[in-house]
């Protein structure tokens, strides 16, 4: 993994903005597989960017326009993302646990496989998102930690169905409802009913 010094990041942001004005000198930014561990990218440029694999673990990407950026197995988690511009980004396996993306523009972007648990997407842009073949991501959000693993329940709502993932099981609501009403411990059951009576309740206005 190769890591970079502040100048030498700061001169391949310069080539790579002469490469999307079409000038002399330019190239598309290739920081595969960088350590970009804490990186200041406040407001950065990197339209289109290669950061497949790159581990921007706590990176600062406040406003940085990632739009069609190819993020697939990048390392985001706890990055700061707020009002970044994601729009078409591929983010394919991307972690971005924990990763704050408040107002952050994911229009059109690729979710497939992505953990977002404990992300924060209150007042992100997820229209077109895609989640699945032919799904789109309409809402996300976490509930817990809770139950025996202490974990999150993930809820994933697409423009076809709800899926919820938590520990190792995924699966629809209906099957999450069964296997929560058999739990043998009661103090966890009813977490995970309540949480089933949550989701039904957030889920029914997007169906009216």
């Amino acid at each position: 993994m190769k890591t970079y010094t502040v100048q030498e990041i700061k001169e391949i942001l310069d080539v790579h903005d002469k490469w999307l004005h079409d000038e002399d000198g330019g190239e598309r930014a290739d920081l595969q597989g960088a350590d970009l561990r804490g990186a200041d990218l406040r407001g950065a440029d990197l339209q289109g960017a290669d950061l497949r694999r790159a581990d921007l673990r706590g990176a600062d990407l406040q406003g940085a326009d990632l739009r069609r950026a190819d993020l697939r197995g990048a390392d985001l988690q706890g990055a700061d993302l707020r009002r970044a511009y994601l729009r078409g980004a591929d983010l394919q396996g991307a972690d971005l646990r924990r990763a704050y993306l408040r107002g952050a523009d994911l229009q059109g972007a690729d979710l497939q496989g992505a953990d977002l648990r404990r992300a924060y997407l209150r007042g992100a842009d997820l229209q077109g998102a895609k989640y699945a073949d032919e799904e789109m991501l309409v809402e996300y959000f976490c509930i817990g930690p809770m139950g025996s693993r202490s974990d999150y329940l993930q809820v994933f709502i697409t423009d076809k169905r709800v899926e919820l993932k938590t520990g190792c099981f995924g699966g629809s609501l209906e099957q999450f409802t069964e296997q929560a009403s058999k739990h043998i411990i009661a103090e966890h059951r009813q977490s995970y009913l309540a949480a089933v009576e949550f989701i039904k309740a957030m889920v029914a206005p997007k169906a009216a």
